[in-house]
């Protein structure tokens, strides 16, 4: 199992993590490992947003407004 130490840690972020893990009645690595775990579980908005854009077989790139996007579904109303 690897390490990890944090070095020069503000005294007030420590304490406001180890009032939290005690209020969860786990031990600060405990705690940490739960968050960091929690972290990594969501895709950063890049990965996100590739995610995204292979479902939608890259069709809606970020450039294009939503109006263009919708223009598509819209009936069309012009008369013949």
């Amino acid at each position: 199992m690897a390490t990890i130490q944090l070095r020069n840690l503000p005294e007030d972020l420590h304490r406001g993590l180890a009032r939290r893990s005690r209020a969860r009645g786990q031990s600060m690595t405990q705690y940490l490992t739960d968050l960091l775990r929690e972290d990594l579980a969501r895709p950063t908005m890049a990965e996100w947003l590739e995610e995204n854009r292979r479902a939608q077989g890259g069709r809606a790139p970020l450039d294009v407004s939503v109006d263009e996007m919708m223009a598509d579904t819209r009936p069309s109303t012009s008369q013949p």
